[in-house]
């Protein structure tokens, strides 16, 4: 364990499994062993974020206990609340338990009730252990936040006092005291209300703090309370030692970690940023920033989405590792979306883990292969000189305040000067107009004054300039969350009218995209490619009845959008039976790559469909504790066509892929056929691309992609830092330079008009931001509404042109 301890856990693992292979092949009786190395494989899945595989090493690991003759109290012990521990993490990754309206999250339920189960055998040997503190404090710690999940407040209470008795008595660790008083302070502070009680209570343990970890959640709590209560002082202080800590641990994790495992950790280092720009901008609404908060902030707001896609794979020169892990990514996208060819939905998601499995594993060891921690620093200086003197950084994040909601805040970061932050609202407030906007704006207009009023109404509510702020030629906005979605030619600027008069409005991910990606040598770009007007029919004449709405109508405006576009950038339109998922995948970093077809954003996520599936199973019991496990049902596929047809659309529009990236979608050739249940050549497969396979695309090469479909621009939002994820995220991930595309469903005429408009401009050394403003306000002459013209955005590095 020493190697887990030195922050090498995939030698760790590698380690034990093969100790545990010479146990398991020899002679005699080994159960003691066998416990022990189990119980630390269990740790080590545990720290990289694996709650699943520590579960099974742990009933392992119980079962080669009891198998003794006089089974350890304590090891036993130990076994049952780390079990606990691990069902209280899948309890927390399954989502709230109290879902409202007297309605409970069943799987968190389940996990807790298991977890209970296991605390409960864990406290029968305890009691019987009165030595044992450190390991009977850990479990009353992990019983308390089992009652926290539940809801339970009044056994929280009881819970953490006796764990903060027992923290206080001789031979306790610093860890144990720190989690002690986490817990029981932060009761007082959210339960109670009472930050001093909390301040009294953990403010002596602040000298302690240095010696462990853990200590920045510990931190958190008491900035909390430090901000309730107006203590400058400590709030300075706490968000300094905070800011150290997690900037050595962060990059430490992610270099250990798989993509998945990335996300899940990701999050409390997230929330602590929250903690600290919301307890910094306690009692004010706007203000200056502090250069060290926004040096902060961009090390942290992007930080995973650097790692998505081939253009990061590619700059490791990882070699076959790197190409094993996008080759399984690859797999991952396909598990998403063809579920429905499995014989039932738990075997399509038990089909997807595994991939999942196997490509986190070949993730690890990319990091481990890499030889180095991988969050390269990013600073408010290195903005600055990406930005130049034409434009100005429009950082949208998150805060949290004492007592008070998420809020979102808008952080200015011009050329030169100081750096302003501007609270929007609250999160949930904020969200509700945005996506009021976006149904008003995406809706065709049918001469409805009430509409175009309300429309105003709601751009004026979610306003985020005022008429004091200096704004630049060129902004660059990184969004976060549901502003991902939002139109911003459409918000009024200072002088109040729409930012589309007066500035070039282009999108980045975070700010540091911005410093990462200015000035990066970029590889030779090849010729373009102009792939639209799919045929996704392939000439049949007499499809199914379609009983779902997802067929996709033939385009004809793209076709000749795409030979209008061809001609423009010399290049020869793919199209009709041609423009397939093969061509499109194979492309090499062309300078251009323009696509004209369907887009899908699909929305099924936790269906009555896959709660209702039967499910078979077999019960067991391991060391006294009843489990369950699945038992796979009939393997067998209906072979009638409309039954296939059925499946594959309920999939899409009923149950839904896993991975959040792969519900934005490209319709391709072939689409109708394979959805209808036919069968396709290899090249055409579904007919899809999704966001998760766009990533993997290589345009590293490329200047521009265009993504002339509906809802392109549409993604799914991260939930461990707030980025969209999404089609054009995608495009960047994949490595090229900028992304237009749109968000919501435009009619193909307006779209083939303004792209017509777009290449004219970027032929006269427009850029696409640029250029993208000018086809707008084209079209806007003569489609006023902005259901027309205001949905198309580009994201990436562009300055004015």
């Amino acid at each position: 364990m020493r190697l887990w301890a030195a922050g090498r856990p995939h030698d760790a693992e590698r380690h034990l499994r093969d100790a545990l292979a010479i146990l398991d092949g020899a002679s005699g009786v080994w159960h003691r062993e066998r416990s022990a190395v189990l119980n630390n494989l269990s740790l080590v899945a545990m720290d990289r974020g694996d709650p699943a595989l520590a579960k099974q090493w742990l009933l392992r690991s119980l079962e080669a206990e009891r198998s003794r003759r006089r089974p350890g109290r304590r090891a036993l012990a130990i076994t049952y609340d780390n079990l606990g521990f691990a069902e209280l993490d899948l309890a927390r990754r399954a989502g709230p338990y109290d879902l409202g309206g007297g309605y409970v999250n069943t799987v968190a339920s389940a996990h807790l009730r298991d977890a209970e189960q296991h605390f409960t055998e864990a406290g029968k040997r305890f009691r019987l252990l009165p030595f044992a503190r450190d390991d009977r404090l850990t479990w009353l710690v992990n019983r308390a936040e089992c009652a926290e999940l539940r809801g339970d407040a009044e056994l929280f209470d009881q819970l953490t006092r006796r764990a903060h008795r027992v923290a206080r008595r001789r031979g306790v660790s610093p860890l144990g005291r720190l989690a002690a008083a986490t817990q029981r302070g932060r009761f007082l502070l959210e339960y109670r209300d009472r930050p001093d009680a909390a301040i009294a209570l953990m403010r002596p343990l602040l000298d302690v703090a240095e010696e462990v970890e853990q200590v920045p959640i510990f931190l958190t709590v008491l900035l909390r309370a430090a901000a309730s209560v107006g203590d400058a002082d400590l709030v300075a202080t706490l968000i300094r030692r905070i800011e150290r800590f997690d900037s050595a641990v962060l990059p430490r994790r992610l270099a250990r970690a798989s993509e998945e495992e990335a996300r899940h950790l990701f999050l409390g280092f997230a929330q602590r940023l929250e903690w600290i720009l919301g307890c910094h901008a306690v009692t004010t609404t706007c203000g200056i920033l502090p250069v060290e908060l926004m040096n902060l902030l961009l090390n942290r707001k992007g930080v995973l989405a650097e790692r998505q896609g081939a253009a990061w794979l590619a700059a490791q020169q990882a070699g076959e590792t790197a190409a094993q892990v996008r080759r399984l990514r690859a797999d991952l996208a396909r598990a998403d979306l063809d579920g429905a060819d499995r014989a039932s939905i738990e075997q399509a998601r038990l089909a997807r883990a595994e991939i999942a499995r196997r490509a986190g594993e070949a993730e690890v060891r990319l990091h481990f292969a890499l030889g180095h921690p991988w969050v390269p620093h990013v600073t408010v200086d290195a903005v600055r000189a990406a930005l130049g003197d034409q434009s100005t950084l429009v950082e949208l994040t998150t805060l949290r305040r004492p007592g008070r909601p998420a809020h979102y805040a808008m952080i200015l970061l011009p050329a030169e000067g100081e750096i302003r932050y501007r609270d929007l609202g609250p999160v949930t407030e904020v969200n509700e107009r945005i996506v009021e906007l976006v149904r008003l704006s995406g809706t065709p207009p049918k001469g409805d004054e009430d509409r175009s009023a309300r429309l105003r109404d709601v751009a004026v509510a979610l306003r985020i300039f005022d008429e004091d702020d200096e704004l630049s030629p060129c902004l660059m906005i990184a969004p976060t969350g549901r502003w991902g979605s939002v139109p911003f030619g459409l918000l009024p600027g200072p002088d109040g009218e729409p930012l589309i008069e007066r500035h070039i409005v282009g999108l980045v991910p975070s700010g540091r995209f911005v410093a990462r990606r200015h000035g990066a040598v970029r590889p030779a770009s090849g010729p373009p490619l102009v792939l639209g007007d799919p045929d996704f029919d392939l000439g049949e004449d007499s499809l199914p009845d379609f009983l779902f709405p997802t067929y996709s109508e033939p385009l004809p405006n793209t076709g000749r959008e795409a030979a209008a576009v061809a001609a423009m950038i010399g290049a020869d339109p793919v199209t009709g039976p041609d423009a397939t998922r093969h061509r499109l995948l194979s492309a090499r970093s062309p300078r251009i790559l323009h696509l004209a077809t369907h887009g899908m954003f699909l929305t099924a996520i936790g269906s009555h469909q896959e709660r209702a599936e039967p499910r078979l199973s077999v019960m067991r019991s391991v060391g006294g504790v009843v489990i369950s496990e699945p038992v796979l049902g009939d393997p067998r596929m209906p072979d009638d066509r409309r039954a296939l047809y059925q499946r594959r659309s309920e999939w899409l529009l009923k149950i839904g892929p896993t991975g959040p990236s792969s519900r934005s979608v490209l319709c391709l050739a072939g689409y109708n056929v394979w959805q209808s249940g036919g069968e396709t050549p290899a090249e055409m497969g579904s007919g899809m691309v999704s966001a998760t396979e766009f990533a993997l695309l290589d345009l590293a090469g490329t200047e521009l992609v265009v993504l002339s479909a509906c809802e392109t621009g549409v993604g799914a939002v991260d939930h461990a830092d707030g980025s969209l994820l999404g089609l054009r995220t995608a495009a960047l991930a994949a490595g090229a330079a900028c992304c237009v595309s749109s968000l919501w469903k435009v009619p193909d005429a307006a779209t083939a008009d303004l792209m017509t408009a777009f290449y004219g401009w970027l032929a006269e050394g427009r850029n696409a931001a640029a250029a993208l403003r000018r086809a707008q306000l084209a079209i806007r002459e003569t489609h006023p509404d902005p259901y027309y013209w205001a949905g198309w955005v580009a994201e990436g590095l562009s300055r004015t042109g």
